[in-house]
């Protein structure tokens, strides 16, 4: 058996080069803005299943009898009552400015069509 050789000194590793990054005139930044309050989560679909939970909650039912297109009043007997209650905490859930007209609660009988209402509105700035 031919004697074991002494291994060759370590070979220094070096770090890979950074990646620089990307630079872009001012101009061409991105024009959103940050998130407020649980604006980030504020998607269509994310909205729709936040008034969905919310909905289960109040009324005590499981989420997967409340779909997007289930008429809340007609279907699982939510009052206008309870629903302008939780369009009001769903507002303050999203820091979004309460209307200055009245709130539309009737016109919007399913949670599509809460969830929309609820994305048409702009952040409050308080």
């Amino acid at each position: 058996m031919p004697p074991l050789r002494e291994p060759a000194a370590p070979v220094p590793q070096t770090a890979p080069a950074p990646i620089a990054p990307s630079l872009r005139p001012p101009s061409e930044a991105p024009l959103v803005a940050a998130p407020q309050k649980n604006q980030e989560a504020r998607g269509t679909g994310e909205v729709r299943e936040v008034v969905r939970r919310r909905f289960a909650d109040m009324l005590g039912y499981p989420i997967e009898i409340i779909e997007d297109d289930t008429e809340l009043e007609a279907e699982l007997g939510v009052s206008s009552v309870k629903k302008t209650k939780a369009v009001v905490a769903l507002l303050d859930h999203y820091g979004l400015a309460t209307p200055s007209s009245q709130l539309p609660i009737g016109s919007a009988r399913t949670v599509a069509q809460i969830a929309d209402f609820l994305t048409s509105l702009p952040v409050d700035s308080r």
